[in-house]
């Protein structure tokens, strides 16, 4: 499972991997940015399942922009895709809209299976451009 947040912060994911973690070996991965101060370790020893976190180094100081956001994503999804083939999963539980290609990326690589966990209906959620809603869809 991955989302790309810091992972410790929603609640709804850790209890789904929780759950999941009864009868699978369940690898949850985040992504660090380093303004949020928070104890690896400590976050780990709460749950039974493993917790890994992707360092955005540098990129996490990218402006925020459409520049800096996607090669920010860029780094996100490369990391990412990078644990998915090493972790060698049956299945990929990607969160949310923009980890779906990363999912995607990984079952390609891995031949998992491919759970895609939609929270949001974006389309229902912001006014956007019409090149916007093209991306979307």
């Amino acid at each position: 499972m991955f989302v790309l947040n810091e992972l410790i912060y929603d609640a709804r994911v850790l209890k789904t991997a929780n759950s999941l973690s009864v009868d699978y070996d369940v690898l949850l991965v985040g992504v660090w940015r380093r303004k949020f101060d928070f104890d690896q370790a400590a976050e780990q020893a709460k749950w039974p399942f493993r917790m890994r976190w992707i360092d955005l180094g540098r990129a996490g100081g990218l402006p925020r922009n459409l520049v800096g956001y996607g090669l920010r994503y860029a780094t996100i999804f490369r990391k990412l895709r990078a644990v998915g083939i090493e972790f060698s999963p049956h299945f990929i539980h990607a969160h949310e809209l923009a980890g779906l290609p990363i999912g995607r990326a990984i079952k390609q690589a891995t031949g998992a299976a491919l759970i895609y966990d939609a929270h949001e209906l974006y389309r229902d959620m912001t006014d956007g451009a019409p090149w916007y809603w093209k991306i979307i869809a």
